[in-house]
């Protein structure tokens, strides 16, 4: 816990581009060129706001069985 007040913006950052890192074989991913990210910056840069309404679509999908949408792994949970 200490780390994480020490130096929250660094973690965050870290796990940011674990995640991104992750995803990038994603179809999101492949879409916003995951592969290639170096940093908040270039997710930022790359990846618009939105809403709900953007991605119900794909989350539809992924309730359907579809995999690889918005993760690489099946999602179990939706709320």
């Amino acid at each position: 816990m200490e780390l994480f007040m020490k130096h929250p913006q660094e973690l965050q950052n870290n796990l940011l581009m674990d995640m991104i890192r992750f995803a990038r074989h994603t179809e999101v991913g492949k879409k916003y060129g995951f592969a290639d990210m170096k940093s908040y910056r270039d997710f930022a840069d790359r990846v618009p706001l939105g809403n709900y309404n953007d991605v119900q679509d794909d989350i539809e999908r992924c309730k359907n069985g579809e995999n690889n949408i918005l993760w690489p792994t099946p999602i179990k949970w939706f709320a």
